[in-house]
């Protein structure tokens, strides 16, 4: 099974709730979905802590992704977890405050013709 990984939160120092922001009109993290929604993977996932739920899920459930929470302080045993839960023998990791997702790169890696 080959995954899509969207990693998220909201507690950035810098610029928190930052994959909230819109960009015309809606998230910045839904405007990564919709670019990763061009790779043809099994499945979307997006990886974010316990406590923001309840703001991604809404924008995970419309844009066809699944949500998995994890550790607030250790984004790499999310992502693990997220690895282990679903089965994913393949993955493609994204970053959700990233509205400026190049599916193309992915596309390529995962043997898909690019157009």
């Amino acid at each position: 099974m080959t995954a899509v990984v969207l990693q998220a939160r909201l507690d950035s120092a810098r610029l928190p709730e930052k994959a909230l922001l819109l960009l015309d009109g809606k998230p910045l993290v839904f405007r990564a979905m919709e670019s990763l929604n061009r790779i043809g993977v099994d499945l979307r996932i997006l990886a974010c802590p316990e406590d923001s739920e309840a703001s991604f899920a809404p924008l995970a459930a419309s844009a066809g992704f699944q949500i998995h929470t994890g550790p607030k302080e250790d984004v790499l045993e999310r992502f693990c977890q997220a690895i282990r839960r679903f089965s994913i023998k393949r993955v493609i990791r994204a970053t959700g405050d990233n509205p400026f997702v190049f599916p193309d790169a992915a596309k390529a890696i995962n043997g898909e013709a690019v157009s």
